[in-house]
């Protein structure tokens, strides 16, 4: 299977978390390709503290026919507005946060990938991070 290849659109600190993570446990299944944000040293910084072939704006991360998935980690009012704009050129999308900030938001996305054919995934650091999770073990087991 050929490595899917990562742009990330939005390096702030959540990035962090997610490109630490992802250059220690996907080397064999992905490769970091672009980081991109719309404070140009920031994607630079992360691009070259983890790896990424090149750091650039987040429209070249949209028509790099290359990129195959977009990994969306930017504010939630502008995650509709990415994840279409990566569903249009023909990516697939994960977004760290909701999909979009309002129902709407996210219908239009979910109707735009199965339109386009492509994939769409969504996990909240903060709902199933560790934080929470140990919470949810604590409650479970009695405490």
């Amino acid at each position: 299977m050929k490595p899917f290849r990562i742009g990330v659109v939005g390096c702030g600190q959540i990035s962090n978390q997610y490109l630490s993570t992802f250059t220690e446990h996907f080397g064999a299944v992905a490769t970091l390709e672009a980081c991109a944000d719309l404070d140009s040293k920031t994607a630079k910084a992360a691009a070259e503290q983890h790896g990424a072939n090149r750091a650039c704006a987040p429209e070249e991360i949209y028509s790099d026919s290359s990129i195959d998935v977009v990994l969306n980690l930017t504010n939630p009012w502008a995650h509709t507005e990415v994840n279409l704009s990566a569903i249009t050129a023909g990516k697939h999308v994960y977004a760290e946060k909701p999909l979009a900030l309002e129902r709407d938001g996210a219908r239009k996305v979910l109707d735009a990938a199965k339109d386009a054919g492509v994939r769409v995934g969504c996990a909240p650091d903060t709902f199933l991070g560790a934080g929470i999770q140990t919470c949810i073990k604590l409650l479970d087991e009695g405490w």
